[in-house]
């Protein structure tokens, strides 16, 4: 197992000094937004880019995010995908996380999970051109892909090797997805794990802002995590945390991260992969 932090939790700093901060705090890999990375990119190559985060000792564990969809429009991502996955081939990221849109007025899950399977293979042939793997990543209490068993119909209707799946234990908190649905992923299609905490509050009006650091709140990480801990995952375990008040007031937010990540895997002792 890895550890990474995901640069929405260090929003307000620009990918140079989410690179910094990560290295500094201890992580290994960095999860890059497209948006932070095509602001670099602006006014810098890629070559600088992969220097940086080289000289830092970072890895790019991924490019967040773009969308699925249900048919229309789908040029237009497959057409972002392409141009996402020559971003991270450039960089050297092995993975893009990719989410469920909102289906149409109307349309039952049982065909919109048809589409999107259809989509995700389409997706997944652009990205494999440049051996890039897909992440799809269930969302809390979406209509169509709330939790691992839609994810991985999708997965495997996809057949292709290089999707793989997105485990967001708030996610995973607010559809509450089973310690047995979560067992039954297998592990080799799980792509990375996204830890953080909530606040205590009804299901169904927890948002992504209500985020805590790891620890904090009522969400059973430790009890999640035991799992894939246990079946050998090897991957990323990567903290997300979108949170306001953490961006407004807290500078040392990589630094936290770290500390209370620590304090999660300390319930849940993991082998850890070679570090700096």
């Amino acid at each position: 197992m890895k550890v990474g932090i995901n640069g929405a939790t260090m929003k307000p700093w620009s990918l140079e000094v989410q690179i910094t901060k990560a290295s500094s705090a201890g992580f290994e890999g960095l999860e890059i937004w497209r948006d932070k990375l095509e602001q670099y990119l602006a006014e810098h190559e890629m070559a600088e880019l992969v220097d940086l985060l080289a000289s830092h000792h970072i890895e790019p564990a991924g490019i967040c995010f773009l969308f699925i969809g249900y048919g229309d429009g789908q040029a237009e991502r497959v057409e972002a995908m392409r141009e996402t996955v020559r971003l991270a081939a450039g960089l050297g990221a092995a993975a893009i996380a990719v989410c469920p849109a909102m289906p149409p007025d109307g349309m039952s899950k049982a065909e919109a999970l048809c589409l999107a399977t259809a989509e995700v293979k389409t997706l997944a042939a652009v990205a494999a051109d440049q051996g890039v793997n897909l992440l799809l990543e269930p969302l809390g209490l979406h209509p169509i892909v709330p939790g691992p068993a839609e994810a991985m119909e999708i997965i495997e209707g996809a057949g292709s090797p290089n999707v793989k799946l997105l485990f967001d234990v708030f996610h995973y908190y607010q559809s509450s997805v089973s310690l047995e649905e979560i067992a039954a992923t297998p592990v080799e299609r799980l792509g990375v794990i996204h830890v953080n905490d909530c606040e205590d509050s009804p299901k169904e009006n927890l948002s992504h802002l209500m985020r805590l650091y790891p620890t904090l709140g009522v969400l059973p990480a430790a009890e999640m995590l035991r799992i894939p801990r246990d079946q050998g995952f090897e991957g990323y375990v990567t903290v997300e945390v979108f949170r306001p008040e953490y961006w407004d007031n807290d500078p040392d937010l990589a630094v936290h991260s770290m500390e209370y990540l620590e304090a999660l895997l300390a319930q849940v002792p993991w082998e850890r992969g070679e570090t700096k």
